[in-house]
């Protein structure tokens, strides 16, 4: 049987001319190799940057590791965008907090290899903590918590069961051929200045990388029995525990009262045209309010979807995009997120002025629909 199929191969091979590409080779263990040499008869192109920026890092990261320790499975990913305006959606992509069809705790490492920026180590690791600083105000906006977890502490209220809930974090660090190893104190002991130098030459990547660390873990909710009980143990029950807080005074009442019971656009006279403008879609009413400007509609209802949507739209100065379902009732979290985009903004080096109105808010910026209006950078508007 040997024979026969050794004497098909052979064949085969003198029929067709079979034989492995130039660029993979095997070696004595039978596994393929990744060989750049141009060998005889090489008509094949040379690898892509994206292919060649995988391999060196692949290859750093295996002699990195010191002997003795098991390396995790990693992703890769590579970027050859020279702008950060458009590598943003892709980071954005990664940085996901929300999990996608996750039944099973789970953890993957994704390393984001970024060969055409940040060649400078001061700007990358200054770009990264700028991106950490929007994500944890993200983190803060009064935004409605997620369906599921509302559903699972419905449940739980009715059934007095835990109900289980996928729970995902997201975690953000940097690698860079240039990164400052901190220098040992002059009272470390030789030992010690060798491990902390060693310590910091393995985040010297070949190219500047972010590396991103998805982790999705169960959280199992507590009973009502189980929050009685840690109330008490607290001292935060009504019997043992703090005194409630002193009323507010009469005044600051009266003042609060009358803030939120202004409304927070003008009410029509005539009923039959107030009843026509509830008829209006979003997009609708932002177009009426802004004749001159391009509308673009954010559908989603996260910080995520919020800040996706506007750096994958391909629109330029100046143009608007509404948020119907994104913070409907928070002016002041809409306010930050505003903030939050004219970082990005900045870090891109895109010279666009973002201002953030709200049906809600404080003063003039008085949209139908919570949006935020972009212009070039010194040519802002009023809306009106």
């Amino acid at each position: 049987m040997a024979l026969r199929v050794a004497c098909a191969l052979a064949l085969l091979h003198s029929c067709v001319g079979f034989t492995l590409p130039p660029f993979v080779r095997r070696s004595r263990s039978a596994v393929a190799q990744l060989n750049y040499e141009d060998g005889e008869g090489n008509d094949l192109p040379p690898p892509s940057m994206e292919f060649k920026a995988m391999v060196e890092t692949e290859k750093w990261l295996t002699d990195a590791i010191p002997d003795g320790m098991q390396r995790k499975e990693v992703a890769y990913s590579v970027s050859t965008d020279d702008s950060v305006h458009s590598f943003l959606p892709l980071l954005l992509e990664h940085l996901d907090p929300e999990p996608k069809n996750v039944q099973a705790p789970s953890r993957q490492t994704t390393m984001l290899i970024l060969p055409n920026l940040f060649q400078d180590y001061a700007a990358f690791d200054s770009f990264v903590k700028d991106v950490q600083s929007v994500r944890s105000s993200a983190r803060t906006y009064q935004h409605p918590t997620a369906l599921t977890a509302m559903q699972a502490e419905i449940t739980r209220t009715l059934t007095d069961d835990p109900v289980p809930q996928m729970q995902t974090s997201v975690n953000l660090a940097l690698l860079h051929p240039d990164f400052e190893v901190p220098e040992p104190d002059e009272g470390d002991s030789p030992e010690l200045k060798a491990y902390k130098t060693k310590k910091g030459l393995p985040r010297r990547s070949p190219y500047p990388t972010l590396v991103i660390e998805t982790r999705t873990r169960v959280v199992e909710l507590l009973s009502k029995e189980e929050e009685e009980q840690m109330a008490a143990t607290s001292g935060d029950s009504p019997e043992g525990g703090p005194q409630p807080p002193a009323p507010a005074p009469a005044a600051e009442i009266s003042n609060l009262e009358h803030l939120f019971s202004l409304p927070s656009t003008p009410t029509p006279s005539d009923p039959a045209a107030a009843a026509s403008a509830a008829l209006l879609s979003p997009s609708k009413k932002l177009r009426l309010h802004f004749p001159a400007l391009p509308v673009h509609i954010c559908p989603g209802s996260t910080p995520h979807s919020a800040f996706l949507t506007f750096f994958t739209s391909t629109a330029q100065p100046p143009f608007v995009v509404g948020y119907p379902s994104f913070l409907p009732s928070s002016p002041l979290s809409f306010e930050r997120y505003g903030r939050d985009l004219q970082k990005l903004c900045d870090l891109a080096q895109l010279g666009w002025e973002v201002v953030a109105e709200h049906p809600e808010g404080v003063g003039e910026g008085k949209a139908p629909v919570p949006c935020v209006r972009v212009e070039q950078r010194g040519t802002v508007t009023s809306s009106e």
